[in-house]
């Protein structure tokens, strides 16, 4: 962070405050002069928002006239033209939920976020995952608890049965996620979280490390202030069975471990996939503002809203962008006081006409009515300001907007508690006890990423800074198959390649501006020519602690949490993620999510710098001429594990096809790092039991030899494996798991290649001794008996058949 202190836009240490707006300035109407709506913006209003033949300003209308039947009769086209003012002048706008489902009857409900959280018992586990399913079909997502969840292996002495397990709880919601889009206009959104004390949290930091693995899932550890203490003094730390809670600490500890084990798995596998994230769970119950409905369990997907089962949350933001002075020397307080009291009616009022499609839903949300104000546009404000976003004055402007949006929040949740009555579980909240004033709602702000109502406002998400000077992101289209590819770009960034173009060619020429920005995409430093470079910073540019200091002082006087992403450079290591999650805890934060650029097969957002660095192909390893065993590239040991070497995107090598009593096998070998890689089996039968079995045998031939393990010692595992047996050219096939050991052999006699070690002609295959258990079923068609060998000869005394006849 810079040292040097820039003139924040203040006076006398408080906000620096404009002339006040007039009524035609605060009170837009059907003539006012909106601002323009960007092409990408249009066109994702037009794929996914925009209902039959409307436009956006009919859809804003549509969404303002339904929200505003929550006021009363004779001041409600009043409000619905305030409602449509605030949103289709681009200063605020309600979660995608809302603008999509409001005034369509029966299209879904107008809530982004909801959290349900399984109990230890069938029936909840597979009531969560119904209520689930209709919660996603409605337009939401979901956060899900897996505390309560005894560990894998444990016993039920009621069924006389073993536990699945958190993780496999987590997988059938997944693929109950899969069947779904929601609202059919965008893809479903879920969060796990565990405690960091579960027996099973080791299965759970890892259950992400591949990127096929729980796609529609986000996942966190929620971590204690006395596990984080046992991190830095390297204590122990105990793992406790939830089955056991309350039965006393002699019946609850499963086992003792390094608190440090468990802390650098995380910190290991966040770097390699981004997940997991970590929830700071005891800041998240200190501050719960209705313990007495129980304990908080989860969050929603984005680890913002940290609510009690069944809770759910309707967001809308405020584009900070748009509040600023006319000067662009600070924020137009004023403005923004009157944008957050139409704001906080508006999400009363959301709040009155949800729909939803369980009933305990209603009932928690109008008994909590909790609401959460956020804010976009951050990023763009500070540069129209002039000020560099890892400035100590981004910081202190930061933790005071957070402040002043809060106090007004309250402000007017108090004014509107003083007109329609406080929330009805005032009385027992633990904001009585904070206040003295009763206030409508029980929490009134929250950061959240504002993907899309960003791109559609034509400004920076939520609190974060630029991705990078220019970027492709895909959006997904339709019923979730599709996905489209847009090439974006900060404001400043826009306007400054616009004036260039205008210069050049003397006219306003935004389409030619748009073709020199999709030239220069994949060439940063030259669209850094066009604008101030200190002002244009991106987020793999700045420091971790710059992205830290931002949330904590951000989460400082928010009521519920932040959502931001520490977006690190590929070239970032493990150490700095564990550095990054310790200094989340040290200042404040409730929950923190890290990702390095390219770690993810896959991202929305994405430069040529990530096409780089994930592009881990054939043609970047050295010539085979250059290969020597001290250039192939090996596993890694982390003290206690080997780590397998990750799979490049393409890989040579050779199919084959095989014999076996269960049908004929075709056997994919892959050869990569001077030798064998991997192994796929496919079984003619595709859909049969022995399919799966043999889908194993490959995964763990695979596995062991991306971690190591000679091939000869593969196949001395797999050879002699007997059931049922057939012969193909002179060869007993003992076994399908025999005969993928034979193709092994007979695929490196023919390349000639070991794995790490020298490989030795093996002995022919024709040569192998003869089975001496027995050999299985009757090789004729028709026949089911038992053959046998008999003086040194395969018979079957059924049908009298004889290898040897």
């Amino acid at each position: 962070m810079e040292d040097t202190v820039r003139p924040i836009p203040t006076e006398g240490g408080e906000f620096c405050m404009g002339d006040s707006p007039d009524e035609g300035e605060l009170t837009m109407n059907a003539d006012a002069k909106y601002p323009e709506l960007s092409a990408n913006a249009l066109a994702i209003l037009s794929e996914r928002y925009l209902r039959g033949d409307e436009n956006p300003d009919d859809m804003f209308r549509r969404v303002a006239e339904a929200v505003a039947r929550a006021e009363p009769k004779e001041t409600r086209a009043e409000r619905a033209e305030e409602f449509f003012s605030l949103m289709r002048s681009l200063r605020f706008l309600p979660n995608s939920p809302t603008l999509v489902n409001a005034g369509v009857e029966g299209a879904g409900s107008l809530s982004a976020c909801y959290t349900i959280s399984p109990d230890d018992s069938m029936a909840s586990i597979m009531r969560v995952a119904t209520d689930a399913a209709m919660i996603e079909k409605s337009g939401g997502g979901v956060g899900f608890g897996f505390g309560s969840l005894r560990p894998r292996y444990d016993r039920i002495a009621s069924v006389q049965g073993i536990a699945c397990g958190p993780v496999a709880v987590m997988k059938l919601y997944s693929e109950v996620g899969r069947t779904l889009t929601q609202g059919a206009f965008r893809e479903g959104a879920h969060m796990g979280q565990l405690p960091v004390s579960h027996p099973d949290i080791r299965e759970f930091i890892h259950c992400k490390d591949s990127d096929t693995e729980l796609a529609n899932f986000n996942i966190s550890v929620q971590v204690t202030d006395e596990f984080m203490r046992k991190v830095e003094e390297d204590g122990e730390w105990e793992l406790i069975n939830p089955r056991d809670r309350g039965n006393g600490p002699e019946n609850c500890v499963s086992e003792t471990v390094r608190a440090r084990e468990i802390w650098d798995e995380i910190a290991k596998s966040a770097w390699k996939t981004g997940d997991p994230g970590l929830v700071f769970i005891d800041r998240v119950h200190d501050t719960a503002p209705n313990p007495q409905l129980g304990e908080i369990r989860t969050s929603n997907p984005c680890s913002e809203e940290f609510m009690e089962d069944y809770g759910n949350c309707c967001l809308g933001s405020v584009n900070l962008a748009a509040h600023l002075l006319p000067d662009r020397s600070g924020l137009d307080m004023d403005a923004l006081s009157h944008t957050i009291e139409s704001a906080v009616r508006f999400l009363d009022d959301v709040t009155e006409v949800n729909e939803f499609p369980i009933e305990r839903l209603r009932e928690m949300n109008l008994a909590t009515r909790r609401i959460g104000l956020g804010v976009m546009g951050w990023a763009d404000a500070l540069c129209e300001m002039g000020i560099p976003y890892d400035s100590r004055d981004a910081i202190e402007l930061a933790s005071k907007t957070s402040w002043f949006i809060t106090a007004e929040a309250w402000k007017h949740s108090a004014e509107l508690a003083a007109e329609r009555g406080p929330f009805p579980e005032w009385q027992n909240s633990a904001l009585r006890k904070k206040m003295t004033t009763p206030v409508r709602h029980s929490s009134v702000t929250t950061i959240a990423p504002t993907g899309t109502i960003s791109r559609i406002a034509g400004c920076s998400s939520g609190i974060e800074p630029y991705f990078a000077v220019a970027w492709r992101s895909r959006v997904l289209w339709g019923e979730g198959s599709a996905k489209a590819e847009m090439i974006d770009a900060p404001p400043m960034v826009r306007l400054a390649v616009e004036g260039a173009t205008r210069a050049r060619h003397g006219i306003h020429a935004p389409e030619i501006a748009e073709v020199v920005l999709a030239e220069l995409i994949d060439e940063p430093q030259k669209l850094r020519e066009y604008m101030n470079a200190d002002l244009m910073r991106t987020a793999a540019e700045l420091s971790p602690d710059v992205h830290i200091l931002m949330q904590a002082a951000w989460q400082k006087h928010v009521t519920n949490g932040v959502s931001k992403t520490v977006n690190l450079p590929n070239s970032a290591k493990e150490k700095d993620i564990a550095d990054v999650y310790l200094a989340a805890w040290k200042t404040g934060c409730k929950a923190v999510c890290v990702y390095r650029d390219g770690s993810k097969s896959e991202q929305v957002l994405e430069t040529a710098e990530t096409k780089r660095a994930r592009a881990v192909t054939m043609e970047d390893q050295p010539p085979e001429s250059e290969l020597n065993a001290d250039t192939r590239i090996r596993p890694e040991w982390d003290g206690r594990y080997i780590i397998p070497i990750p799979r490049p995107r393409s890989l040579p090598g050779r199919n084959h096809r095989q014999e076996s009593a269960s049908g004929r096998m075709y056997i994919g070998i892959s050869d990569y790092n001077d030798g064998m890689f991997e192994v796929f089996i496919n079984l003619a039968k595709s859909d049969s039991v022995e399919q799966a079995h043999l889908e194993a045998v490959s995964r763990l031939i695979s596995l062991a030899l991306r971690s190591g393990v000679s091939p000869e010692d593969v196949i001395a595992q797999l050879e002699g494996i007997t059931s049922e047996s057939i012969w193909e050219d002179g060869t007993p096939i003992l076994s399908p798991e025999d005969g993928v050991a034979k193709t092994m052999l007979r695929h490196m006699r023919e390349s000639g290649e070991g794995n790490q070690v020298d490989v030795t002609a093996p002995k022919p295959i024709a040569d192998a001794p003869a089975p001496k258990s027995r050999p299985g079923r009757c090789p004729r068609p028709g026949c089911y008996g038992q053959a046998i060998y008999a003086e040194g000869c395969l018979s079957c005394p059924s049908c009298g058949f004889s290898k040897c006849g």
